[in-house]
């Protein structure tokens, strides 16, 4: 990145960076038809898979030339373009760059770029899906893909695993193992051996194998057993031997079944042991593993991770198995120093070193592509002052997987220009063929303030979609100029839709999704002054305000829905359709019981008796929990 970009701080994306792309010269005018004939027949047809993806096509024009060189280059002679390459994936970088009219040499600064997206929290990738993002991957200048499954990989002889949780079966692994390899990508398994395992434990087969909540029962055979099946599926469907392992937030290891079973243990012992036989099997597979470490510092000082200001005990250094690479994972930290202090622990620790940061598409339906350009800055910059350079970034999908995969592009290409020493700026029209601050618009319906601080991290569009009519819970969030912020937002919103064609069902989600959030945002205001007033003709208004409401809960129903099937398996949507159906007919009886009231049928609105409150929050306010959010009593 040019220094320029590295100092600004991710509250101004936003805002500043529309005026900056707005005094970038004019692009010159580039070829969109080029001739791959002279390309080996290894490059010649995924090259022209990128180039539709991208808007150019194979046909004549400027003859594109591969050769193998020391760095990536892109060179036009003549009619010729000439595009060196070190590794397979760089090719594709440069022709990327090609089809931008663009020219030079880049030496990557990292040994390995990964990109994780999340598989197992309902939204499964479609194979169509998964191939586009290969292809956005390869364009990036990407060298590894992960696809995060717990149980969303079907086993042999395990017809329980990932049961009706839309689970790839082991052809369509390979499918996308044999596609990702033709753009020189890595699939690389992405599994969970230790905890976040809830799913399977529904089945009778599996809860004998259950310590407590999400965690695996170490030290039972019954384990090992499952675990040799895990193993010699993937070595079946994955050519990658390289195998990440999870390992992570097994905070209660050893405190349920393990307690009543094998009784007391220090739980370094049981995670050393486990690990041990983990590995073990990983080998007879033909794998190495890499892991997530925030466990090492979680059980040595109860529970907590970040506490690099203490020396780690040598109870964690010894219970890292050799050769396994260990992931520090952050996706929160604003301030550098943080990032600069876990490094150096993780460094005691002896394992080799990998880091993975966040891209934020998991807090509700929409990026936090600002924040997440903010941390992530801060990380990559820590990472090449400590030698970090196995780098993954990830993209989770809790509560649901409801934002697109695609919708954190932003921060996709971000880290692969500081892989090359990029502009992010420049190279974003080249891979999502449009400009960066149009797509940052997506982050609006969260951006609820004027003049959001640095470090700014919100999903109000959530919170506001769900929080109830009548309960009000989350009504003191709603500022006196959120409404017209959000107001605000919407033009934009539909100019920048205009402009990013290729992503049209990302941005009719965010509209449909900002429209029908401001319909209803001031609801439980008006309807309480109206109650305690006993203003019945204001009452009746928003009686008929709740048909509207439920109209455009229903056309953002309807919208997520078609991006769900542009995306994902069928398995998981029932999640949200359950979540926005129960929402509608909430609306319904909101509006059933103030007809009532209306007509003297009942005396009271008791859902209207308790205060509203909530704390002022400056920087934003995340709160995931749909169930939560809908209600102060338990599901």
């Amino acid at each position: 990145m040019k220094e320029r970009h590295n100092q600004r701080p991710a509250a101004e994306a936003l805002t500043a960076l529309s005026g900056a792309l707005q005094k970038l010269p004019a692009a010159r005018q580039v070829p969109k038809v080029f001739d791959f004939s002279d390309l080996d027949p290894d490059l010649r047809q995924a090259a022209g898979e990128l180039a539709a993806e991208l808007g150019a096509a194979e046909g004549p024009g400027p003859a594109v030339t591969a050769f193998r060189a020391p760095a990536l280059s892109v060179r036009r002679e003549g009619a010729e373009i000439r595009i060196g390459y070190a590794e397979k994936y760089e090719f594709f970088r440069g022709l990327a760059m090609a089809f931008a009219g663009e020219e030079g040499e880049q030496i990557s600064r990292f040994s390995h770029l990964t990109f994780m997206a999340d598989c197992s929290r309902n939204a499964v990738l479609a194979l169509p899906a998964a191939k586009r993002l290969i292809r956005l991957l390869a364009a990036c200048g990407y060298d590894r893909l992960q696809l995060y499954t717990e149980d969303t990989y079907r086993v042999a002889g395990r017809p329980a695993f990932g049961l009706f949780r839309g689970a790839y079966t082991e052809e369509e692994l390979r499918e996308l193992d044999g596609y990702a390899s033709r753009f020189g990508i890595t699939l690389m398994p992405c599994i969970q051996t230790l905890a976040h395992l809830n799913a399977i434990f529904r089945w009778p087969e599996f809860a004998p194998l259950r310590d407590c909540d999400d965690i695996l029962l170490c030290g039972a055979e019954e384990t090992y057993d499952l675990l040799e099946d895990l193993f010699a599926q993937l070595a079946r469907s994955f050519t990658c031997r390289e195998v990440h392992i999870g390992m992570d937030e097994a905070h209660r290891v050893g405190l349920g079944q393990y307690l009543d079973r094998f009784g007391s243990k220090d739980r370094f012992a049981i995670l050393a042991e486990h690990l041990s036989r983990v590995t073990a099997i990983a080998r007879k597979h033909g794998f190495t593993c890499r892991m997530w470490g925030d466990m090492f510092f979680r059980l040595a000082f109860g529970g907590e991770y970040y506490r690099f200001d203490r020396e780690l005990p040598a109870e964690a250094k010894k219970a890292v198995p050799e050769g396994v690479r260990l992931i520090y994972w952050d996706y929160y930290q604003t301030d550098r120093r943080v990032y600069d202090g876990m490094l150096d622990c993780y460094k005691k620790l002896g394992a080799p070193l990998a880091f993975a940061g966040g891209a934020w598409k998991w807090s509700g339906f929409l990026p936090q592509n600002g924040f997440s350009l903010l941390t992530s800055r801060q990380a990559l910059d820590s990472c090449e002052s400590r030698g970090v350079d196995d780098i993954t970034v990830t993209a989770w999908g809790d509560n649901g997987g409801e934002a697109s995969v695609f919708s954190v592009l932003p921060v996709m290409v971000y880290y692969a220009e500081r892989r090359y020493g990029g502009d992010l700026e420049t190279a974003f029209p080249r891979i999502a063929g449009c400009a960066l601050a149009d797509f940052l618009t997506l982050d609006l319906p969260d951006v609820i303030l004027r003049d959001p601080p640095e470090g700014y991290l919100a999903n109000y569009s959530k919170i506001f979609l769900y929080n109830d009519p009548m309960l009000g819970i989350f009504d003191g969030l709603v500022r006196p100029e959120t409404a017209s912020v959000l107001a605000e937002a919407e033009p934009r919103l539909r100019r920048a839709a205009a402009r990013c064609a290729r992503f049209s069902p990302l941005f009719r989600t965010a509209r449909t999704l900002l429209a029908a959030v401001t319909e209803k945002l001031d609801f439980g205001r008006q309807l309480r002054e109206a109650y305690a007033a006993r203003d019945r003709e204001a009452m009746a208004g928003l009686c008929k305000k709740l048909d509207r409401i439920e109209r455009k809960i229903r056309t953002f129903h309807a919208a997520f829905a078609e991006q769900w099937a542009a995306e994902n398996k069928a398995p998981g949507r029932e999640v949200q359709d359950i979540r926005l159906g129960g929402l509608c007919a909430r609306v319904r009886a909101c509006r059933q019981r103030l007809s009532a009231y209306l007509a003297g049928e009942i005396g009271a609105l008791e859902e209207l008796s308790d205060r509203r409150e909530w704390p002022d929050c400056p920087k934003g306010f995340v709160f995931n929990n749909w169930a939560e959010l809908a209600s102060a009593c338990p599901f």
